[in-house]
């Protein structure tokens, strides 16, 4: 049995700040991440090319990725495939 997962996602350029790109700056590297039924991600270039430094920028974004996908997946295999984890905490004193 194969499952099809279908995302549909868009990105809407908001900075334009009325003169579109007349020139380099001139605009906004603002921008939404959009899908249906979600709230939008507030999304930027990084600062260092003009972006906005409150906003969430490429490379953020895919290191948040990076670390998000082998963690859901350590959890699902969990689920699976027991996994016994002793932690341990290391306090660093001042």
């Amino acid at each position: 049995m194969t499952t099809t997962h279908t995302y549909d996602v868009s990105v809407e350029w908001t900075g334009n700040l009325g003169s579109g790109t007349d020139g380099y700056a001139s605009f906004s590297r603002d921008h939404e991440i959009l899908a249906d039924g979600k709230d939008g991600i507030a999304a930027s270039s990084d600062p260092a090319f003009r972006g906005n430094p409150s906003r969430w920028n490429m490379v953020e974004k895919a290191r948040a990725l990076h670390g998000d996908v082998p963690a859901l997946c350590f959890i699902a295999r969990s689920v699976n495939f027991p996994v016994t984890h002793e932690p341990v905490v290391h306090v660093q004193e001042d």
